[in-house]
């Protein structure tokens, strides 16, 4: 089991909605995501809940996976 760092998002309910300005992002390595395989396989189980954005280094990082279970409230119809 390895864990990594995501990038993330405080929870909706810890937003201040009178604060539109805010910046609600949370500190690099408060999200985290999980691979679970053997050790030297490269086949191996993801599991990244509450991530805010697929960026390069994640797309790179489960370009082999062979589950991904994915907080997909960052869905768009074009970004996976």
């Amino acid at each position: 089991v390895e864990s990594f760092p995501v990038p993330g998002k405080i929870a909706l309910y810890l937003e201040e909605r009178s604060r539109p300005d805010a910046n609600f992002s949370s500190d690099a390595g408060d999200t985290i995501g999980v691979r679970i395989g053997g050790a030297g396989s490269r086949v191996a189980v993801f599991y990244i809940p509450g991530c805010a954005r697929i960026d390069a280094a994640l797309r790179t990082r489960l370009a082999d996976a062979a589950c991904v279970l994915f907080d997909g409230t960052v869905y768009t119809d074009d970004e996976m």
